[in-house]
């Protein structure tokens, strides 16, 4: 992904987080269309899609991908040194100075839009407990 180079977000820091798990996502989960199944969703998502800005409180992903969220729960806290992570059925989350990141697993299937050569949920299919 190009977090960084775009300037997604303010935060130079987590863009470049964003990147480095996108890297460890697709070096370990081979043959799986990372950019399709990994996606922003959330209030970001839905900003850079045209909603009202407003400050963000954490960074959420989602994936319809099993493989990919099973790397994510047993992998990824690691290869990118968060401080902590939590796990739960359908979510996790991560966190490191500066940034709450989650990762949502949906039951369905993701319609992705593109943005920047960022993958994003559509906004109209946002949980809108996740704005």
């Amino acid at each position: 992904m190009k977090y960084s180079e775009n300037k997604i977000f303010d935060d130079s820091n987590v863009n470049a987080i964003l990147d480095r798990l996108y890297y460890h996502v697709n070096a370990n989960c081979p043959g799986i269309n990372v950019m399709e199944s990994l996606v922003l969703s959330g209030a970001g998502a839905a900003i850079i899609q045209g909603a009202a800005e407003k400050p963000l409180q954490n960074v959420i992903l989602v994936t319809d991908n099993m493989e990919v969220f099973d790397y994510v729960r047993n992998g990824l806290s690691k290869a990118l040194a968060a401080k902590g992570a939590m796990y739960f059925q359908e979510r996790a989350l991560l966190y490191f100075q500066g940034l709450y990141l989650e990762v949502w697993l949906s039951l369905q299937p993701l319609t992705v839009v593109y943005s920047n050569s960022i993958s994003l949920q559509h906004i109209n299919e946002i949980d809108p407990d996740l704005l």
